[in-house]
């Protein structure tokens, strides 16, 4: 991508996408936030600005998040993102390329050429592109359904002529993460199907969502998406409202994202109780502890999902 005199990087775009990883109400209605005071978060100020504060919060423990498993730009957010580099090809004309991504969804476009910028496109179907979890295979050599050998050494066969010593440039659009959004309108009726929403991004047919919506919360499985309307394959058994949570990340992240909101409002001036083994109080501990407890039990629920390709 040019802009001006500037070469950029093709995800110059796409760098510091922000989606909350919990709810408000989601973080409200949560046992171990109960025991807290949320009330005071603004002194003197109306529930409003209390909730404020609290979203507020929310957008800080899931940029932490995601600085501690993307690295500074990254997210776990489902993002649309085109990269380039240069890969070698196999013997069966194919490349491999590594997004350095925890999770991929799939591959929407690539290209490849022997020099830069000089592109020629890959087609989007099952014979040229090959997605596994974490990396994208591309057939830039052959017909559909062929494979393609070439000497030990020298791939020149597979570049009409001209010999590359097996390296090409690829410029590639991938989605990855995982999907995750927040209903824009309250018009989740029990019995109903769909849910508008304020980003439908990586949202596949089949895919199976949580509706995160307090004693309402569901699972249903996507059947179509159009615009920012998702319809489910099966009818709600709830009513759900504006601002509740549709995704398809595991409950820990959600978990961490929990954890890092409870150390937070602490630092503002409240300890943790320590609960005994018959479920007794025992007293309360002390405030730099209960934040350095909620902060270790965070870290730890995300440490599955670390990108450490992202990170160099």
């Amino acid at each position: 991508m040019s802009f001006g005199s500037i070469v950029t990087v093709p995800n110059i775009t796409q760098i510091g996408k922000v989606e909350p990883y919990i709810s408000v109400e989601t973080f409200k209605d949560d046992p171990l936030s109960n025991a807290l005071d949320l009330t005071q978060l603004v002194e003197g100020g109306s529930q409003t600005a209390q909730d404020s504060a609290i979203y507020r919060m929310i957008l800080r423990a899931s940029a932490k998040i995601d600085n501690h498993t993307c690295g500074p730009t990254g997210t776990l957010n489902a993002t649309q993102v085109t990269k380039q580099g240069q890969s070698f090809v196999n013997r069966e004309g194919c490349v491999t390329v590594n997004p350095g991504e925890p999770r991929l969804i799939g591959c929407v476009s690539a290209e490849w050429g022997y020099q830069m910028g000089a592109w020629s496109s890959i087609p989007t179907d099952a014979y040229h592109m090959w997605v596994e979890e974490t990396t994208i295979r591309l057939k830039i050599a052959g017909g559909a359904g062929t494979i393609q050998f070439a000497g030990i050494g020298d791939l020149s066969a597979l570049f009409q002529g001209r010999s590359a010593n097996g390296k090409v440039y690829v410029n590639y659009t991938y989605l990855a993460g995982w999907p995750n959004t927040f209903t824009t309108l309250a018009t989740g009726a029990a019995g109903g199907n769909t849910l508008t929403v304020s980003d439908t991004t990586g949202f596949m047919q089949g895919m199976e969502v949580t509706i995160w919506d307090g004693i309402g919360t569901e699972t249903n499985y996507v059947q179509s998406v159009s615009g920012s309307v998702i319809t489910f394959t099966n009818n709600f058994s709830y009513n759900h409202g504006f601002g509740v949570n549709v995704t398809t990340l595991p409950a820990s992240v959600q978990q961490a994202c929990m954890h890092f909101m409870i150390g937070m409002v602490k630092s503002r001036g409240q300890g943790g109780l320590v609960i005994a083994s018959d479920g007794s109080a025992e007293g309360v501990s002390s405030r730099t502890d209960a934040i350095s407890n909620d902060e270790a039990m965070g870290y730890d629920l995300l440490d599955q999902f670390v990108s450490t390709w992202g990170r160099s």
